[in-house]
C-alpha cells in the first residue's frame, strides 16, 4: 500500500499508535514545542511558540513534563 498510494493509506492506523502525539518534545536544532502528529506524507507536525513547524528531518527528544521530574 505504501508503495503504491504513499503514507496517507497508513496515516489513520498510525494516529492510532501515535505515542508522541501532545508530548512535549525537543528538536536537535534546539527547537521546542508539542507534537502534533503527522500530516498525510508522514512529516512530524510540531507546534511551537512560532507557530506549527513541519519537520520531516531531524533528532527528536520528548522531554518530560515539570510535575514529572523529581
Amino acid at each position: 500500500a505504501f508503495e503504491s498510494k504513499g503514507f496517507a493509506t497508513l496515516q489513520a492506523a498510525f494516529q492510532q499508535r501515535d505515542v508522541l502525539r501532545d508530548m512535549p518534545v525537543t528538536l536537535s536544532d534546539g527547537r521546542q514545542g508539542i507534537a502534533r502528529g503527522v500530516d498525510n506524507t508522514g512529516v512530524l507536525r510540531v507546534e511551537t511558540p512560532q507557530g506549527m513547524q513541519l519537520i520531516n528531518s531531524a533528532e527528536l527528544r520528548v522531554r518530560p513534563s515539570i510535575e514529572e521530574s523529581p
